[in-house]
Order: structure tokens, then C-alpha cells, then sequence
């Protein structure tokens, strides 16, 4: 089967895979996912989370692993937004290093 007979997905696939038929798989857990934190008013953050002994997840600047807060390990609504509002307003605003645009040309 040459490239000319692949469906679009197939195509999209030998792209991210190497290979028409394979699914591809997205990082999107773990400690060197950047997470982004925006919306609103406040200002952004570019963290990741880091689960520690008690439950709890730590969050650190994505670019110079600075300790930003703890999240609750059940990611109770209240206790989550009261935190991440902190975080965003504490004034850190490290952009992560490469790989992301910077802040001016987010929409």
C-alpha cells in the first residue's frame, strides 16, 4: 500500500506513528506534563503536579520546579479552586522553557 491509497487518518497516522495502522498515545499524565492554569482575570501559571506520600499533589513552576502549593489529594472542589486561585495570584509568572508560546500570542 503506497501513501496515495491511505485514508486521511491513515496518513495522520504514519505521521505521528511511522505507521499507517498504529494508534498514536499522548502524553498526558505525569510530573513532566506542563499544566496551564488561566482563565479569568488572574494572572496564568505553567505548573506540574507532583503526588506526595500524603496524598496530597504538589504543584510546581513548570520552569523552575519552585514549590507553588498542594492541591488535595481528592481534588475536593472547594479546597482545588481555593488553592489554584492562590497559586495564580501569588505572583510567580515563570513562562515554561520552550515548547510554548509565549503568553502575548495565547488567545
Amino acid at each position: 500500500m503506497n501513501e496515495g491509497e491511505l485514508t486521511a487518518m491513515q496518513r495522520t497516522r504514519l505521521i505521528i506513528t511511522g505507521s499507517p495502522f498504529s494508534e498514536p498515545h499522548f502524553k498526558h499524565e505525569g510530573e513532566d506534563v506542563v499544566r496551564w492554569l488561566t482563565g479569568g482575570t488572574r494572572p496564568d501559571a505553567w505548573v506540574t503536579f507532583h503526588p506526595v506520600e500524603d496524598g496530597r499533589v504538589e504543584v510546581r513552576c513548570a520552569n523552575c520546579q519552585m514549590v507553588l502549593g498542594y492541591l488535595p489529594g481528592d481534588l475536593e472542589k472547594e479546597e482545588t479552586v481555593r488553592v489554584v486561585g492562590e497559586i495564580r495570584l501569588a505572583g510567580h509568572t515563570h513562562e515554561p522553557l520552550g515548547g510554548f508560546p509565549p503568553r502575548s500570542q495565547c488567545v
